[in-house]
């Protein structure tokens, strides 16, 4: 999976995307339910996606490093150590 948002076209250009006639009724209902444009339910939906994608990545990438006690045990440590430049604040 790539890291990081990809960057976004100037504002106001598009580009079409061919959907299934199912996706594309769809669409059409979600948008006139929400009283916006189908482009906007897109968007929205792509970006919800695309934030779900790094939530599982991430997650997995935790899980990965919870199996290996050591290199746990040394990220719960240098955490301690941000942690304790919290009290500064105080």
């Amino acid at each position: 999976m790539r890291s990081g948002k990809p960057k976004a076209p100037m504002a106001g250009i598009s580009k079409p995307i061919r959907v299934s006639e199912s996706t594309h009724a769809i669409l059409a209902w979600l948008a006139s339910d929400a009283g916006t444009s189908m482009q906007e339910v897109t968007d929205r939906a792509v970006e919800e996606y695309r934030r779900k994608k790094m939530l599982e990545a991430t997650k997995s990438a935790y899980t990965a490093l919870r199996a290996v006690p050591e290199t746990w045990k040394q990220i719960e440590q240098e955490r301690a150590a941000w942690d304790a430049t919290n009290l500064d604040w105080r």
